[in-house]
């Protein structure tokens, strides 16, 4: 990500962190690439993010395949 962010969008990440509240997303998804565009690298980095794949998309598929 090569966007730069405010201070104020750093501040808000530092304050949605201090709250509580998690980013929950999957690295294959536009929606969540062009979020955290908005936000900027350096707030980026401070954002709770919780990656919804972490061992990526073909190994949900595989164990849904097996239900």
């Amino acid at each position: 990500m090569k966007t730069e962010s405010s201070e104020r969008m750093v501040d808000l990440a530092r304050r949605l962190r201090a709250a509580g509240a998690r980013f929950y997303g999957a690295f294959w998804c536009s929606h969540c690439f062009e979020q955290k565009g908005e936000f900027g690298a350096a707030a980026a980095k401070e954002l709770p993010y919780v990656e919804c794949y972490p061992d990526g998309f073909h190994k949900v598929a595989r164990s849904t395949l097996t239900l």
